[in-house]
């Protein structure tokens, strides 16, 4: 399983960067029989690189950026939020006081896909503002101005009450009344962390339907607990936005207007929503430990706090690490530099240079064209590939067990939480966290094996083999929003080390793998897709070959090619992953080296011996 790398494997890398794939074509018809006029046609014809990549890969953005307009596309409820956005606009657009919302242009549906066409207001996003603060005070300063015109934007959607005869959910207008019946009476459902999921599970007629669903609920759950019971019905519906955050704003930097923004999750609401809303927004720690989503990093003008209860001090570890490796290395990506990391009442804090740089996820959406945006994603995929080869091609230091690094700041962690720590994050792990902290590959490779024998026993016999691999720095997450990038001299800065592991090298390619792969405006070329010595004759006299079996021959995108001879050495791994994930929270009553587990007594001592 060991691959050597050279240029044309990190040609393939490259290529899996990519987050599209061939534009499809186009019908001059939709799903229903209803003709797309050419505009429609257009927005089609463009997002169907994006949708297919979508299909491949959750995170992979539903937002497409143009000069004049915004495309957000998925197969939710984006009739309804088209809807919503309009009605608030119409209520907005002559108040002097309001936001400003971007107008809506069309929402339209093909091939089960639904496509929301809105202004494109060129403006960073308050969350963006603040990065861009010049000093501590600065950022202060804006911080406090940003929180007042926020709130003043939504005590302008907070008394907007939803138009006569409006359900509890999003808006249903114009759009949805041209879904089929029963999908538009049960899409627009309210968003709202009230919900758990924060989908509610109907579409609920009014806030007394709603009312009476909660109290039944109340009841049902609480048997042995005093009476109670919510009162709503007299309340009017108004609009709630129920994820309150600088990410949901735009903002002009000199005038200070707010523009709102993503309203899938503004809903029509009773008034205690409002409340409610506000009541479990919080601030840092405390809006953490309600909210698992709500962001764990602080940024001030000199450095960046991380903290949480998971691994901090093996990350920091492992970012000490690779910044000591690359610092003098003019052709390796930058390191933030580590400054310190402590615990203090069961948290963690990870304290590392601040570097004043964009990532090359928004550096990619500051393209002011269409030309521009693709000269900027070529150059982000060969500059994240150079990044990359220098990190994978970095040997874990002497004695690294196979996971997170483990030095001066894990060391402090009391022993049984440092040896349990740290375990390698990998897709291959299935939730991504391996089970254990295995001492080396050979003790790896023993568990993967004996899961296979656990999962595989009526499958053909196959095992991996990765014992004799050196461990190597391996980053289990590939992504724009994992670098940052000097616009000027193009220099990468690596960030978000939590995801970077020690590994057998056999994960590199895998890592490569299942990225997903790009296949745009590649010639299409003869490609046998299943490659052994049963596809070939040969003439024992001259040693020419005769191909047969050309049912596995088909025209196929060149990055095939590559894929193929790709797929022949990872393909045990591959299967091997898939078999692992389904059995991934089972020990096997093995140990971290691969052998049956030994009871060990927990000691009684701090979490911490230093702080």
């Amino acid at each position: 399983m060991n691959r050597a790398i050279t240029p044309s494997f990190f040609d393939y890398g490259l290529r899996n960067l990519s987050n599209s794939m061939a534009s499809a074509v186009v019908s001059p018809h939709s799903s229903l029989g209803t003709p797309l006029t050419q505009s429609r046609a257009e927005i089609v014809q463009i997002c169907a690189s994006s949708i297919q990549a979508t299909r491949k890969d959750g995170t992979a953005p539903r937002v497409l950026l143009f000069d004049d307009y915004v495309v957000k596309f998925g197969q939710g409820d984006r009739f309804n939020e088209a809807d919503t956005q309009a009605f608030v606009y119409a209520a907005f657009k002559n108040s002097p006081n309001a936001p400003r919302i971007p107008k809506v242009y069309d929402c339209f549906s093909w091939n089960h896909w639904q496509y929301f066409v809105m202004e494109h207001v060129h403006l960073p996003t308050v969350q963006h503002w603040l990065m861009d603060a010049v000093s501590d005070a600065d950022h202060r300063s804006r911080f406090e101005m940003a929180c007042q015109l926020i709130a003043n934007a939504l005590r302008s959607l907070f008394t907007l009450s939803a138009p006569p005869g409006a359900e509890v959910g999003l808006i249903k207008g114009a759009y949805a009344q041209t879904l089929r019946p029963d999908i538009c009476a049960r899409s627009g459902c309210a968003i709202h962390p009230f919900f758990g999921s924060y989908d509610a599970p109907f579409r609920y007629t009014d806030a007394a339907a709603l009312e009476r669903h909660i109290n039944r609920a109340i009841t049902y759950r609480a048997k042995r607990l005093p009476r109670m019971e919510v009162s709503m019905s007299d309340e009017p519906l108004v609009m709630v936005q129920s994820e309150i955050g600088p990410d949901k704003f735009l903002i002009d930097p000199e005038t200070r207007q707010l523009t709102m923004i993503d309203f899938g999750c503004v809903s029509a609401l009773p008034h205690s929503f409002v409340s409610y809303t506000l009541h479990v927004s919080g601030t840092s720690i405390q809006a953490t430990r309600k909210d698992g989503t709500a962001p764990r990093v602080l940024l001030f003008d000199d450095y960046v706090v991380k903290f949480g209860q998971g691994d901090r001090f093996n990350e920091a570890d492992t970012q000490a690490f690779v910044y000591a490796a690359f610092k003098n290395s003019p052709n390796a990506p930058r390191i933030p530099k580590v400054y310190d990391c402590f615990s203090w009442n069961h948290w963690q804090y990870f304290v590392m240079e601040h570097v004043h740089l964009p990532t090359v996820q928004h550096w990619l959406m500051d393209a002011v064209s269409d030309a521009d945006h693709r000269s900027r994603f070529e150059m982000a995929c060969q500059l994240i590939a150079n990044a990359l080869r220098s990190l994978f091609t970095l040997s874990a230091p002497p004695g690294a067990e196979v996971g997170l690094i483990k030095g001066a700041y894990a060391q402090t962690l009391r022993p049984d939480i440092c040896a349990r720590s740290g375990c390698a994050i990998h897709p291959f792990f299935g939730s991504y966290d391996a089970p254990f902290r295995y001492t080396d590959a050979a003790a790896l490779e023993r568990h993967i094996n004996r899961a296979i024998t656990y999962r595989a026993k009526r499958l053909p016999r196959m095992e991996v083999s990765m014992s004799d691999e050196p461990l190597v720095m391996v980053q289990s997450e590939i992504g724009p929003d994992k670098f940052l990038i000097d616009p000027e001299t193009r220099q990468l800065t690596m960030i978000d080390f939590g995801c970077v592991s020690a590994l057998p090298h056999s994960f590199v390619s895998y890592t490569l793998h299942v990225s997903g792969t790009s296949m745009s405006d590649e010639p299409l070329v003869m490609v046998q897709s299943e490659i052994g010595p049963d596809k070939f004759l040969i003439d024992p006299e001259t040693r020419q070959l005769t191909m047969i079996d050309f049912g596995c021959v088909s025209a196929l995108p060149h990055s095939f090619v590559s894929y193929t001879l790709h797929v022949s050495g990872t393909r045990a791994m591959a299967a091997a992953a898939r078999i692992y994930m389904l059995s991934c929270d089972k020990c096997f009553c093995l140990d971290k080296d691969g052998y049956p587990q030994k009871t060990a007594s927990r000691p009684s001592q701090p979490l911490c011996t230093q702080s």
